[in-house]
């Protein structure tokens, strides 16, 4: 069987790109928007409780704040975090994209509004990889959910979190996490997985004891059912299709393995 690569997944989740020392938070998308007009308009002053997150693809937008104006042009993100007031100005033609969501866990208060990117901003691949996805759609497919709600998780965390929020994790298992994820849908197992990362499965089992001190196939089976969970969570596709997208040849199969793994169905999963 040939497994997908980086190079070869178009929506990969460029792990590389994201520290692997930070923990990328779960982000819930509420509301996503393509804009493209020409006309002049002052939006009413907003206040909300969520993040959101605009992606200038064309055009210059002006946002303002209590204290502050930002001109955004082509190219060009900017972060709002919860509870801050602002408003955008539009003078004239512009392509936008707009992201509104949830994050867990929460970050601290009191966080700092972000235009992006910045001098020397070394996030710039991961920034393009959103830019060219974003040039594609004028309406996000439900089954690409999950890589934007990953991708805008990484620009979270780059900017926001600490490198010593989270112990770093081994480059093996940062490899491993990445081709379980690129790969779940061609029943992969942990032969696959050995051979990818050019060891044996008794050396890996090795590294795994010593480094996260869990067995091989509990790190395993944990990545595949993080994957099934943001799926059961976050998409809108039925339990059979998600079966289908994750490897299983059929459903009896795949709620085996959740509830052995999790201790609940993917049914009561997804009604919790």
């Amino acid at each position: 069987m040939k497994y997908n690569t980086p190079k070869e997944y178009k929506h990969t989740s460029i792990m590389h790109e994201i520290k692997s020392d930070k923990f990328v938070p779960e982000i819930k998308l509420l509301f996503t928007d393509y804009a493209d007009r020409s006309n002049k308009l002052v939006q009413k002053i907003a206040r909300h409780d969520f993040w959101q997150m605009e992606f200038i693809l064309e055009g210059n937008v002006l946002v303002c704040f209590d204290k502050s104006k930002i001109t955004l042009s082509e190219k060009q993100i900017l972060i709002i975090p919860p509870g801050i007031k602002h408003h955008f100005v539009y003078n004239g033609p512009r392509k936008t994209w707009s992201f509104k969501f949830n994050l867990y866990p929460e970050l601290p208060e009191d966080l700092q509004i972000l235009p992006l990117p910045r001098k020397n901003d070394n996030a710039q691949n991961l920034y393009n990889v959103l830019f060219q996805l974003l040039a594609e759609y004028k309406q996000i497919p439900t089954s690409l959910y999950d890589t934007f709600e990953y991708l805008l998780g990484g620009i979270i965390v780059m900017n926001y979190a600490k490198n010593e929020d989270k112990e770093k994790i081994p480059e093996w298992a940062s490899a491993a996490k990445e081709f379980i994820t690129v790969n779940i849908e061609n029943d992969i197992n942990l032969e696959d997985l050995a051979e990818h990362l050019n060891y044996t499965r008794i050396h890996l089992s090795r590294l795994c004891k010593m480094h996260l001190n869990m067995k091989l196939k509990d790190f395993f089976d944990q990545e595949k059912v993080s994957i099934i969970t943001k799926k059961l969570l976050y998409s809108h596709k039925n339990i059979t299709e998600i079966a289908q997208e994750t490897g299983f040849k059929d459903v009896y199969s795949f709620s085996r393995f959740y509830k052995r793994v999790i201790g609940l169905t993917p049914s009561a999963q997804r009604r919790s």
